[in-house]
Parts: structure tokens; C-alpha cells; sequence
């Protein structure tokens, strides 16, 4: 029975021990400790005041088909959610189920090969899930697990992979920039292991990398925006004292680990929430006391940790989850480690086979943490008492809370959190503008680009003015612009796209000398741009990708005689182009996409030159495993110069090009497929997925006609909905995404004043 426990976060045989050692010293000194009808007051859970309408709440959906705990939980591309495993009651289960966001109900899948909890799963690139380790059930005696498992979602199969180095449970599981999985510390045969390993989706083997510099299991393991990986916390031993309170850091590139700052508190059964500025929140555990209200951040710039508000109450094994709107969920666990010693009585606390001990049940209250004033607020409790759950983030911005505590009832009765609902059939929506003006751009901008940092910054680049070298970044935080690093060389009509170091790549376009070919790399950590290697052929508007291994497809274009269909890879790690395959057709004005599998689609653009633009259907695949491209299914119409957008269950929709037709394309099948209209034409307009899974379009041009009109695509209808009118009219404008859930409008050209410094946000 002690594995129970301790996969739900809580060695309980150490910490049961510890509690009598503190009570006893807490009741009486250093005197023989209190007999079995001592009785000890579990922490008081605090009174809540009722939300009013409107505001955040939890509600039921449908149950699982099989009440569990210890699983997990895992949102697939398409949206819907993989519960899998756990420990159902009285015994490990191999049974997994579907969560389907849109019908609120959970239905059978394919079950595992081995029935285990305390696992991991992780979605990978082409996403399919890989199941590791765990611990077994009755029938295999409960013993560490080295298998895994994949489940496709195509097929709703579990299929088997290579086997891990090593048997473990209590390990983290973190997908790598490049598609491997990081394999890290657990528990195996008693004993916490420092080993780690990598598992390569493209061989379906594992294979050892570095150790940590400590063994540990039950700590967290955050995956950093640079593409590092923070651990921390987690046990080293079988009791108390050694809780952890060190941290270090995973780097892919060198395959090792390196010590970091250390927490001001020794934690386990705590949670790490990566916040939307890029550091991590740490709550709650076990460690200094026994059950904690301590909170603290990790910031990746500096290596260390710093105290934040406390939460309102200890938590234990309790679940974290950053919402759209930057906030975290904290939800459920242990209310106080202290109190799970205890006398029975009550129908839900279950003996643990020490005469006068018990668990008392797990709190249902939940509280809120606004990074912004560093604090936690209470909100309304959920139906059901939890530990050791799920809490997913679905699409729509809802959060699934799944299982929990095997000794608590109602682990079959799912609840989600709801942070905005709807309003009821009664009311009355007020009907306001969802833009906003913020400030403005140093300098007027049409044409720019526009990339988000991984502190949440924007970086915008050029536009105008032949041979502008200027940029400047967007802070969230302020709604601020400031000027930054210019360019090396002053450049129309390039890409850009982010790295996973955090750089940002710039190549292609032209100058005031002729077509560039020189590429370069932008350092928000300096703020300067820096010469690097050289294209292979001068681009003019070329496409730039950032593929799931960490380099950047740069595609077609055009050079002084015509559109391109070459191809070429740039390196980060080398800052060298190479030679890729190369396209069916050459044309401008396509759309280059990356899919959930890792392929890139490129789908429609234009033949002839800059007055003539005759559009094509025809579409095509690249794949980085072979580095050539192949033809898939054409679009129902032809299309240039419009946009293609990923939605979150994998399929792309496709936008514009002059009418108001769209179509879906679905890389499952290969074939485009009709979709609602528009609800009016808008060439040139951009067009953002958000948060909760629709995407906004947004200004463009008429003819002379400037657009401020905007509009939005519900995948769950298929339909588009007007979204009002930004604050003004914008075409060859960017559209950015920002960490929070706001979109940042910047830039363009309104038809009469010329080119804008002005921008907004958009709300959803």
C-alpha cells in the first residue's frame, strides 16, 4: 500500500513519522510521545465568500468511465484530452478514455500494454503520445516499470517503443525544441536516481545524457522558453530531511546539467507553473514545515530565486495552471500535511493501519495567483475534494480537472473551471469595442515584421523606408515602445523568425544596394544585431519557418529574374545555410506553415510578375526528416497573398486572397476541405490564432478602401462572427500574440495619412 502514497506526492511513511516526531514536540517538549487518543486539529480551511455571477467558477461535466488517480492527462492536436492510467480504487489500471471538450464527455480508447501509475506521458511533435515508466500493478507486483508505450490518436491504439535505460517511477518527462524527450531522476528499486535519458521519436530508442547533479524524485521539471530545463525540488532520500531545496538546469545543446539558485524553501508535492513572462512560479509542498503556504519565482535571466505573496492557505500535492489571461489556478491538494495525523472520525478518512492514524480528505478550495500584484486571492471551491489530480488547459480557455486521491469519493465527477462565463439566457451583453489604443512606435512603420521574444517583448523590425536599419521593442507590461539595436544592413522585403535560444533571425530582402544575401542575428540580451552567415541564393520575400529540430526553412522568394523554387536550411548552431529540396512551382505570395507533425505546408501564391498576380491551388509538403518537398492535396479555389492559420486540432485554415471563401486543410487525410465564410472580403488583412483556440481577422484593403473591420473564426461552429473595428483603419500592418492573450496591432498604412506610428491591443 505505501506506493499509494508516495506516487501521489507524500511519502507517507517517513511523514507520518516526522508529524509524530513534530507533534511530539509541538504537545510536549521533548516527552514521550502523545498516545494513540491524543487528538490533533487538521488546519482550519478558510470561510469563502461566494462569487458573483459572472465570475470564475467551477462546473460539473461527464464522468469518467473509471474514477482514478496517479494518471495523466494529456491534450491531444485536435483539442480533445488523453487520460491514461492511475490507480482506480483498488488496483493499477492499463484503461485510458477521451475527454471531448466540444460534447463535455469522456468515451473509451485502446488501452496500455501494461497497467501503470505515477507515469508520464508526453506529446510529441507528430502527436502521438509517449507513455514511460511507472509503476506496475498487482499482477506484475507493483514493480518500477523501463516500458513505453505510444498512443496514436489516428488510431486510438497504444502500440509499444524502445524500453528506458532504466526502470522508474516519480520522473519528469519534458519535450526538448528538437523533438526529444528528456527523461529525468525518479525512483527505482527503493532507491532516487541522478541518471537521465533521451528518447528519440525518430528510432523509438532511449539513450543516457547527462546526470543530475543530485538523484531526486517528486520535483518538477519546467521547460524553459531558451529551450533549457529547470528541476527542482523532490526528494533524495526516504525521510523528511532530505527534501530538496537545490535547482539546476538542463542544457540540450550539451547534454548536461549545471547548478542554478537554490529555493528559499525545501519543497515536494509542490507545483511549478511557467509564467507568462518567462520565469517560474513555485507553490506550496513539503519540506521546511509540513505543508506550506510559500510561494516563490525563478527567473531564467538570473539563475535565481526570489519570495512572492504566499498563498491562503498550506497546499500538498495540489494542481497550478496558467490561464489566457496570464493568472494561475491553484486548485485542491493537502490542506496541511500536519493534519494526517489524526483520529478517525469520519466516513471519509481511511485508516492507514496505524491504530489512531488516518488521511484526512484533500481541501476543494481554490485560489488565484495575479503575477502582476504578486498576490493570491480565493475563489469559489470546487464540488469535489482533490489531491494529486489533473488540471489540463483546453482550447477555449477552460481548465479540466480529472480524478485525484483514490481515498476521497467522486473521482469519477470531472469539474471545469471556468475563468469568464458566459453570461445566462437572461442577460444582456453590453456591446464594447475589444481594441484599444496603446503607445506608439517610435517611428512610422508599413511592412514591418514583428516577433515575440521569450520574455514576452515584441521585436519589430524596418518597414518604410528603403534601407531602414531601425527596430524597437513592445513591452506588455508598460504598453511601451522603445528603440533597440539597428540593423547591420538596411533591408525591404525580408523574414524574420525566432530561434530557440531566444535570437531572432533575419534574412533575405533588399537594400539601397541591391538584393542582400548577408543574414543576421538579433540578441535581446544585448539588444545589437550581429552579421552571420550568408544565403546561399539572394531572396527577395522569402518565407522563414522554424522547424521542431531548431533550424529555420527559408523558402522561395524571389531573385532579379524571377520567383524561386529553391530551398535552403539555416543552422543556428553553426550560422551556416545549407541546400534543401526544392519546391513544384515557383511563385510569390504563398503561405508556409508549420504543422503539428513537424511537416511545412506550402499552399497557393502567385505566378507572374509584381503587376500580374495569377493565383494558384496547388499545395505541398516539406519534411525535415527527408528534406524534400511532395505534392498533397490541392485547395478547393486559388489563392495568393492569403493568410493560413494552425488551428489547435491540427488543421489550417486558409483565409483571404480576395473573396470570402475558406477551407480547412487536414494533414491527417491531405485534402482541403470547404469551410464557412467570411462575413465579408478583407485582402491583406492578418490573421491570429488566440488562446482559446479562434482566430482573428483584422483590417487589409479594398481596392482604395482601407479596413479597421475585423472579424472571428470559431472552429467549434465553423462560422465567423463580426469582432468590431479597430481604433484604425490598417493594411501591411503585423498582428502579434502576446503571452497574456492580447493581440498587439502595429503599424501600417491607413490610405490617407501614409504610413502609422500608432498601435493597439485587442482583447478577446
Amino acid at each position: 500500500m505505501t506506493s499509494r502514497y508516495r506516487t501521489a506526492g507524500l511519502r507517507l511513511s517517513a511523514l507520518l513519522v516526522a508529524i509524530a516526531v513534530a507533534v511530539a514536540v509541538a504537545c510536549c517538549g521533548t516527552g514521550p510521545t502523545p498516545s494513540p487518543a491524543a487528538t490533533i486539529t487538521p488546519a482550519q480551511t478558510p470561510t469563502l465568500t461566494p462569487s458573483p455571477t459572472g465570475s470564475p467558477r467551477f462546473i460539473q461535466t461527464g464522468a469518467l468511465t473509471t474514477g482514478r488517480s496517479s494518471h495523466t492527462a494529456t491534450i491531444l492536436a485536435d483539442g480533445r484530452v488523453l487520460i491514461a492510467g492511475g490507480y482506480a480504487g483498488s488496483d493499477v489500471v492499463a484503461s485510458a478514455e477521451l475527454y471531448d471538450p466540444a460534447r463535455g464527455v469522456f468515451t473509451l480508447t485502446g488501452s496500455m500494454a501494461h497497467a501503470r501509475e505515477g507515469h508520464t506521458a508526453t506529446l510529441l511533435a507528430d502527436g502521438r503520445v509517449l507513455i514511460a515508466g511507472g509503476e506496475a500493478g498487482s499482477a506484475a507486483g507493483y514493480g518500477d516499470l523501463a516500458s513505453a508505450e505510444l498512443y496514436d490518436p489516428r488510431t486510438g491504439t497504444f502500440s509499444p517503443t524502445g524500453s528506458m535505460v532504466e526502470a522508474r517511477w516519480g520522473h519528469t518527462a519534458n519535450r526538448l525544441a528538437d523533438g526529444r524527450v528528456l527523461i529525468a531522476g525518479g525512483s527505482s528499486g527503493g532507491r532516487d536516481l541522478a541518471s537521465a535519458e533521451l528518447y528519440d521519436p525518430k528510432t523509438g530508442e532511449f539513450s543516457r545524457t547527462g546526470s543530475l547533479i543530485g538523484a531526486r524524485s517528486g520535483h518538477t521539471a519546467t521547460s524553459l522558453p531558451d529551450g533549457r530545463v529547470l528541476i527542482a525540488g523532490g526528494y533524495a532520500g526516504d525521510d523528511l530531511a532530505t527534501v530538496l531545496a537545490t535547482a539546476e538546469l538542463y542544457d540540450p545543446n550539451r547534454g548536461a546539467f549545471t547548478s542554478t539558485g537554490s529555493m528559499a524553501f525545501r519543497r515536494s508535492g509542490h507545483a511549478a507553473t511557467l509564467l507568462a513572462d518567462g520565469e517560474v512560479l513555485f507553490t506550496g509542498g513539503s519540506g521546511n514545515s509540513l505543508g506550506s503556504t510559500s510561494s516563490e519565482l525563478y527567473d531564467p535571466a538570473t539563475g535565481k530565486f526570489r519570495s512572492t505573496g504566499s498563498m491562503t492557505m498550506p497546499r500538498v500535492s495540489h494542481s497550478a495552471t496558467l490561464l489566457p489571461d496570464g493568472r494561475v489556478l491553484i486548485a485542491g491538494g493537502w490542506s496541511s500535511a500536519l493534519s494526517l495525523l489524526v483520529r478517525v472520525e469520519s466516513p471519509d478518512r481511511v485508516d492507514v493501519g496505524r491504530p489512531g492514524l488516518s488521511i484526512p480528505p484533500p481541501t476543494a478550495t481554490a485560489e488565484l495567483y495575479d503575477p502582476v500584484a504578486g498576490t493570491f486571492s480565493p475563489i469559489d471551491s470546487m464540488a469535489t475534494r482533490r489531491s494529486g489530480h489533473t488540471a489540463t488547459l483546453l482550447g477555449d480557455g477552460r481548465v479540466l480537472i480529472v480524478g485525484g486521491q483514490f481515498l476521497v469519493p467522486g473521482g469519477s465527477s470531472p469539474e471545469l473551471f471556468e475563468l469568464s462565463p458566459a453570461p445566462g439566457p437572461s442577460a444582456t451583453p453590453t456591446a464594447v469595442s475589444h481594441f484599444s489604443r496603446t503607445g506608439s512606435m517610435t517611428t512610422v512603420r508599413r511592412g514591418q515584421t514583428a516577433t515575440l521574444l521569450s520574455d514576452g517583448r515584441v521585436l519589430l523590425i524596418g518597414g518604410d523606408v528603403m534601407g531602414s536599419t531601425s527596430a524597437e521593442l513592445f513591452d506588455p507590461k508598460t504598453g511601451t515602445f522603445t528603440a533597440t539595436g539597428s540593423m547591420t544592413s538596411g533591408r525591404q522585403a525580408y523574414a524574420t523568425s525566432p530561434l530557440l535560444d531566444g535570437r531572432v533571425l533575419v534574412v533575405g530582402g533588399i537594400s539601397t544596394s541591391g538584393m542582400t544575401a548577408p543574414a543576421e542575428l538579433y540578441d535581446p540580451a544585448t539588444g545589437q544585431f550581429t552579421a552571420t552567415g550568408s544565403l546561399i541564393t539572394s531572396r527577395l520575400s522569402p518565407t522563414a519557418t522554424l522547424l521542431s529540430n531548431g533550424r529555420v526553412l527559408i523558402l522561395g522568394g524571389a531573385d532579379g529574374s524571377g520567383a524561386l523554387t529553391s530551398a535552403e536550411l539555416f543552422d543556428p548552431k553553426t550560422g551556416k545555410f545549407s541546400s534543401t529540396g526544392s519546391r513544384s512551382i515557383a511563385n510569390m505570395g504563398y503561405s508556409a506553415t508549420l504543422l503539428a507533425d513537424g511537416r511545412v505546408l506550402v499552399a497557393g501564391g502567385c505566378t507572374g510578375n509584381a503587376e500580374y498576380c495569377a493565383p494558384t491551388a496547388s499545395a505541398e509538403l516539406y519534411d525535415p526528416a527527408t528534406g524534400k518537398f511532395s505534392r498533397t492535396g490541392s485547395m478547393a479555389g486559388a489563392r495568393g497573398y492569403h493568410t493560413a492559420t494552425l488551428l489547435l486540432d491540427g488543421r489550417v485554415l486558409m483565409a483571404g486572397g480576395g473573396d470570402t471563401s475558406t477551407e480547412l486543410y487536414s494533414p491527417s487525410v491531405g485534402k482541403f476541405f470547404p469551410s464557412g465564410p467570411m462575413i465579408a472580403a478583407q485582402p491583406g488583412s492578418t490573421a491570429t490564432r488566440l488562446l482559446d483556440g479562434r482566430v482573428l481577422i483584422a483590417g487589409g484593403i479594398v481596392g482604395q478602401d482601407v479596413l479597421a473591420a475585423a472579424q472571428l473564426y470559431d472552429p467549434a461552429t465553423n462560422s465567423f462572427s463580426s469582432a468590431g473595428s479597430m481604433t484604425t483603419a490598417r493594411s501591411a500592418h503585423t498582428a502579434t500574440l502576446l503571452a497574456d492573450g492580447r493581440v498587439l496591432i502595429a503599424g501600417g498604412a491607413d490610405g490617407q495619412s501614409g504610413s502609422l506610428a500608432s498601435a493597439e491591443l485587442y482583447q478577446p
